[in-house]
């Protein structure tokens, strides 16, 4: 049976052999270098699903301060790594907030995320930390805040003098019982607001270090207790928050009934803000709201030339001016050619470039996206045509077009002289008739349609759809494409690939046709059976 004095024996040949561990000289200021590695680490990238979800503010600790005693004595004074304060778990909470002394606090608070039963001791957490640690905040993030806790908003009004990133969101889905947040604060970077307000009058001296404004949903119902001037702000309290932002750099606006108020001065600006806002920073903006609201927004906003920006706008309700000017405006802001361009039922993606010989993958970042949620009186064809003839798209390379689109537009993209690839979801007649051009027999004559298309993709066709050819008879798109195909080969400008992907009615003995003049790629489906082809040629 071991006894008293060989545990002690154990216990001293154990410290022994840590004093002669490398580790165990490491001075305690490199220690708190690695220790705050680990704990960057451990919180920035969880292991699993569920760790992402609760969060993992506390697996640094085990990693860390549980190795040997030595280290948690280093842990434990190094005031910086308790600064993250874990509201989901109250028994550490008070002790994190004791362990911080005087350090800035990181609080991140998500009602959803907590278990029923510890969600009154993490409000009543919360409220004491916002009431005696208001000053030395300097990340606050409060989701999922039901609109009843009007405690927790009157503590967002009082001094926080460090306070840099702001985020609040609430659950209510009307915002009417949200009271407006009153900041006290001149250090704001990052201000991020879901489903509440703030009285915006006394802020406008308060944003000038702003990098990020994030407002969606912001109330737009005036109630008795909280007006909707003093929660949502006015057009022209954004372009003040705009003028006295120079280092702005995100701008989010998702609230369809935000910028309302600036239909009617579309047609009369206010005579303060007849000059454009500068934000020459500015590397991200995302509006959504109708057209008038985003092209009035715009006509006062300096957008920066550069070509690491992107510019998303999504739009409600579009209107054919407002979309032609904004699109106009959107294409003058970045200060690059427009190389690949994806025209889509309900968003529009460009990606501009100084390279005009490489053409951009589909799957990277866009440089502009325009989102339509909502046509109005305007159809998609109507959205389509004034997207293409109010961009410059002299040197575009790559073109997705899967909205239908008329036949003098149509006609315009055929003209465009470095157009290289191009990808077409159905409206196969209207194609077809651009890309055979004039009715002209010679076949030497080099075709006057898209002179750069080498690669040419067909998405979701009926190739059985009869078209009309060059001598005015009728045939099938897939026969009318083989023989148009033929033309421009001998004409000098053949395509080098097509595909055929989605497509249905694909004739065997046409396409055997076709690729003895270009080389086919199909997806193999949408074949004509043997019983069906006879049936077709009866």
């Amino acid at each position: 049976m071991e006894s008293h004095g060989d545990r002690d024996t154990i216990r001293y040949v154990t410290r022994s052999r840590r004093k002669v561990n490398p580790t165990s000289r490491l001075p305690p200021e490199v220690l708190a270098i690695i220790f705050s590695e680990i704990k960057h680490e451990v919180e920035q990238f969880p292991k699993n699903a569920k760790q992402a979800k609760r969060g993992t503010h506390m697996l640094w600790i085990r990693t860390i301060s549980h190795v040997c005693s030595r280290w948690r004595d280093v842990a434990l004074d190094i005031n910086n790594l308790w600064t993250n304060i874990p509201l989901g778990n109250p028994k550490w909470c008070r002790a994190m907030l004791l362990r911080s002394k005087a350090a800035t606090l990181t609080i991140s608070f998500n009602a959803s995320l907590y278990r029923p039963s510890i969600l009154p001791e993490s409000f009543s957490l919360l409220k004491e930390i916002l009431q005696n640690h208001m000053s030395r905040i300097k990340t606050l993030s409060l989701e999922s805040l039901p609109p009843s806790r009007n405690d927790i908003f009157g503590l967002l009004n009082q001094p926080a003098p460090i306070l840099e990133i702001l985020k609040v969101q609430t659950t209510d889905p009307t915002t009417s019982k949200v009271p407006p947040i009153i900041l006290q604060t001149s250090r704001l970077q990052s201000l991020t607001l879901r489903k509440c307000g703030m009285d915006w009058d006394p802020q406008l001296s308060n944003l000038r270090d702003l990098r990020v404004l994030d407002i969606r949903n912001i109330p737009s119902e005036s109630t008795p207790s909280f007006p909707r001037t003093k929660s949502s702000p006015t057009v022209e309290q954004l372009l003040t928050i705009f003028s006295t932002t120079p280092h702005l750099s995100e701008l989010t606006i998702e609230d369809t009934s935000q910028l309302t108020s600036c239909v009617a001065l579309i047609f009369r600006p206010p005579i303060f803000h007849s000059k454009s806002v500068k934000l020459d920073h500015l590397q991200k903006i995302s509006i959504a709201c109708d057209p008038l609201s985003c092209a009035f927004l715009l006509d006062h906003i300096s957008i920066p030339r550069n070509t690491g920006g992107v510019h998303e706008f999504h739009m409600m309700c579009p209107v054919r001016d407002a979309i032609e000017r904004l699109i106009r405006k959107l294409d003058e802001s970045i200060d690059a050619p427009l190389v690949r361009l994806d025209l889509g039922p309900l968003a529009v993606r460009g990606w501009k470039s100084e390279d005009t010989t490489i053409i951009p993958r589909p799957n990277s970042q866009p440089t502009i996206i325009v989102t339509v949620r909502g046509y109005g009186q305007s159809s998609p064809q109507t959205v389509g045509r004034s997207i293409c003839h109010s961009l410059d798209m002299k040197q575009l390379l790559a073109l997705t077009v899967s909205l239908r689109i008329d036949e003098e537009t149509w006609s315009m993209l055929s003209e465009l002289p470095h157009l290289k690839e191009l990808r077409v979801a159905k409206q196969e007649s209207r194609f077809y008739t651009a890309l055979r051009g004039k009715d002209d027999d010679d076949i030497k004559i080099v075709p006057s349609t898209f002179p750069a298309l080498i690669d040419l993709t067909l998405v979701d066709w009926d190739l059985d759809t009869t078209v009309t050819v060059f001598d005015h008879t009728q045939m099938a798109i897939m026969e009318a494409l083989t023989i148009c195909l033929e033309r421009r080969k001998k004409g000098g400008s053949p395509l080098s690939k097509i595909h055929i992907q989605k497509s249905r009615e694909v004739d065997a003995k046409q396409l055997r046709r076709l690729r003895k003049v270009v080389d086919v790629d199909w997806d193999g489906k949408g074949e004509i059976s043997q019983e069906h082809d006879e049936n077709l040629r009866q």
